[in-house]
């Protein structure tokens, strides 16, 4: 154990909360546990509370001290898992006082278990402070790829780092560059996983040798580290895909609206808009949800409280909001306050065939016109629909590309929809 005095700190506390979706071939480490156990997510920092002269800053990220790795422990002797691709890390602080210093990079590794302890170096890569920077500010994880697959030890067990090397907390006095990376809070999860790596001694101690609880000098600190490994059982069991938007329904419950949505292969993505449209008015967005940024399947849940009981009919659709700015929507899902005429989806724009599924609450005769701009009949069709979800098809092939107007009539529900042919 290191022989400096174990410091004193002040903790900031956070909280975030995520969906997670069945594991599959590619896995996250305790990813899953953490959302199910709901671990909170936490700043330590230590105040400089012995003078100006005595060692302060982030506890898990840059500080005064010699401690310039902060590294987690994991062990899936218990899987099937023979290959590292990668890791979700969440930072909540990344900045730098000097904007050129934004481009220092930050250092990721893979070490195997040395009797207890990190040992020989496995893989490498990097980001840039300015990297981390856009996931803090946008309020996602960080995503790191060690661009080859690394072989798990046959020990199945192996640490992951984020090496500060090359940051500096102070330059005359004045904080300089600032990362910090997310922990649970004290005693929340045991085993402790959390070690640091003193420069100056070449040593790897737990956090909690270093550190003691928040006034509370007799009770080590206790943390784990939000970092969550990519594992695979074959070395191509993580690639990386455009992300895909599986499936997106809603609900009406009373006069609420359930959305849910599905994604696969999500990386790189900032969030997901939900826009609405009152009555076929213009879309406008209602609600914002942070991308968590896995290669797993991701499901999400916005509920709109009340709506039906202010409008007749509502449409929704998902905008994908990619961290570069470019976006895509989704299908647009339509709801009425009408019992007749639960829900109406479809794609828009489309192709081909225009295509409706229509929910209804009993059997009904339903009539479907699409009309052009000029409000020519340009086809129709009416059909005995069953009692739950059916599926209409319009001949729509031979369309123009331009906009259209459905007009649907289910028993004493009219209601229309503006579509675009691609």
């Amino acid at each position: 154990m290191q022989s400096m005095n174990k410091f004193y700190f002040l903790i900031l506390l956070g909280c975030c909360y995520m969906f997670n979706a069945a594991a599959q071939s590619c896995d996250t480490t305790r990813f899953e546990e953490a959302i199910t156990s709901n671990w909170s997510v936490n700043t330590y920092y230590a105040p400089s509370a012995f003078g100006p002269s005595y060692p302060a800053g982030y506890i898990t990220g840059s500080n005064a001290q010699d401690y310039i790795r902060k590294a987690n422990f994991f062990d899936v002797s218990a899987t099937s898992y023979t290959y590292i691709q990668g890791a979700i890390i969440k930072f909540l602080k990344a900045n730098c006082k000097t904007p050129a210093n934004l481009s220092k990079p930050v250092f990721f590794k893979v070490y195997d278990d040395a009797a207890g302890k990190p040992g020989n170096l496995l893989a490498t890569t990097q980001k840039t402070i300015s990297e981390i920077k856009a996931d803090v500010d946008a309020g996602i994880n960080t995503n790191i790829n060690f661009g080859s697959a690394v072989a798990i030890p046959s020990s199945k067990k192996f640490y992951i780092s984020v090496g500060l090397d090359s940051l500096v907390w102070q330059t005359g006095g004045v904080n300089n560059d600032s990362l910090c990376i997310a922990s649970t809070a004290d005693d929340e999860v045991l085993p402790e996983t959390a070690w640091e790596w003193n420069v100056s001694d070449s040593v790897w101690t737990r956090i909690s040798e270093d550190y003691n609880r928040p006034n509370q000098p007799n009770n080590d600190l206790n943390i784990n580290l939000w970092i969550f490994p990519y594992v695979s059982t074959t070395a191509a069991g993580c690639g990386l895909l455009p992300v895909n938007l599986v499936s997106f329904n809603a609900q009406r419950v009373s006069n609420d609206v359930q959305l849910r949505w599905e994604v696969s292969n999500e990386i790189n993505m900032k969030g997901y808009a939900v826009e609405r449209a009152d009555n076929n008015s213009a879309f406008k967005q209602v609600a914002f949800v942070n991308a968590m940024n896995t290669i797993k399947s991701e499901r999400y849940y916005y509920t709109d409280k009340n709506i039906l009981s202010t409008v007749a009919g509502v449409q929704y659709r998902i905008k994908q909001v990619d961290a570069d700015g470019s976006i895509k929507y989704s299908r647009i899902i339509s709801l009425s306050n009408n019992l007749s005429l639960t829900d109406a989806v479809y794609k828009n724009p489309f192709n081909g065939n225009f295509t409706m599924q229509l929910t209804l609450a009993a059997s009904e005769r339903v009539a479907i016109e699409i009309y052009d701009l000029h409000g020519r009949l340009i086809v129709a069709k009416q059909q005995q629909l069953t009692a739950g979800t059916n599926t209409v098809a319009l001949a729509t092939a031979g369309f123009s590309a331009g906009t259209y107007i459905v007009r649907l009539t289910a028993g004493a529900t009219v209601q229309s929809y503006k579509i675009v042919k691609q």
